[in-house]
């Protein structure tokens, strides 16, 4: 592959990255909300069409950007064993820091993450669609989104650590993003939980020059984190 598939087009990261943070974030939930609210659909018929949303966005995310993982995929095999190495410690390090971070915040009177306490009451109700959802969906659109496109896109214009920053913050919003709206300000402050896991995927991907090893980090992670749930 050439080295210029590492960089996505800049309209394309920026259709990605839109599609993401309005469409799935935002607009899509909206939208099945109102057709809930206005047909009165079943249980059966919402998954079905939950399920829809991650097909097209998994889809409109990966596609694109099929060119720079196929290079991440080149990039991870030419020296895996090292590549490995260096997931595996950098999981070790994400485990013990976050684990301090959070245990100050509970320490505060926060309690536990909104996200995670959101995720483990889904994987619950239905164990195989969202244990998919959190370990192969979220690492691949995750990691294209906020380091492929967002991070990817600013180092490329020679502004490397401000591409750390303003990813890893994305990263972090996204993921209190829902308590804050609702008014729950204090949640906000796991902004550094993921704010800081957002920082370990950049330089992983820095590191290695492979997305693929950012996202085999992220489903580690999140596959480690489903654990205790």
């Amino acid at each position: 592959m050439k080295k210029q598939d590492r960089v996505l087009p800049l309209l394309t990261a920026i259709l990605i990255t839109f599609n993401y943070l309005l469409g799935y974030t935002f607009i899509y939930p909206q939208m099945i909300s109102i057709l809930r609210s206005t047909f009165n659909l079943s249980y059966t018929v919402l998954r079905i069409l939950e399920v829809l949303i991650y097909v097209f966005v998994f889809i409109t995310t990966v596609f694109p950007a099929r060119k720079m993982l196929r290079y991440g995929w080149e990039r991870y095999t030419d020296n895996y064993k090292v590549n490995m190495k260096r997931i595996f410690r950098s999981q070790v390090c994400i485990i013990v820091r976050m684990a301090a971070i959070t245990l100050v915040l509970m320490q505060l009177g926060i309690g536990s993450s909104y996200n995670q306490e959101q995720i483990g009451g889904l994987v619950r109700i239905n164990p195989v669609l969202y244990t998919l959802m959190a370990v192969v969906f979220a690492p691949f659109v995750e990691e294209i989104v906020f380091r492929g496109c967002i991070y990817r896109r600013i180092e490329a214009t020679g502004h490397k650590y401000l591409g750390y920053i303003v990813s890893s913050f994305i990263f972090g919003l996204v993921h209190v993003i829902s308590p804050l709206l609702q008014g729950n300000w204090v949640q906000g402050l796991y902004i550094f939980v993921y704010g800081f896991l957002g920082m370990v995927m950049c330089i992983m991907y820095e590191k290695t020059d492979s997305l693929f090893c950012s996202i085999l980090l992220h489903m580690l992670n999140n596959a480690i984190s489903l654990l205790g749930v």
